[in-house]
């Protein structure tokens, strides 16, 4: 599992399981409060790949994000 934050948009990215280009076919929506959207990313079985999250730092642990924040700087060249 591994956790991506981007703090400018505050979003977040939960992914499950490594995926690769086009297996993630199918997204749900789905409405947190406060402001939060949550989108779930499936394939084609129905299978949960990852979790987005829009609005992340409203309902995500300050902890998480920052972990979050770090690994996106790694993957950023």
């Amino acid at each position: 599992m591994k956790v991506t934050y981007d703090r400018e948009v505050d979003a977040a990215y939960i992914e499950l399981v490594e995926t690769g280009p086009g297996e993630a076919v199918e997204q749900r929506v789905f409405e947190i409060p406060p402001e939060t959207e949550m989108i779930l990313d499936l394939d084609r079985n129905g299978f949960l790949l990852g979790v987005e999250l829009l609005g992340a730092s409203k309902v995500l642990r300050s902890e998480l994000l920052a972990r979050g924040e770090e690994e996106l700087d790694r993957e950023t060249p």
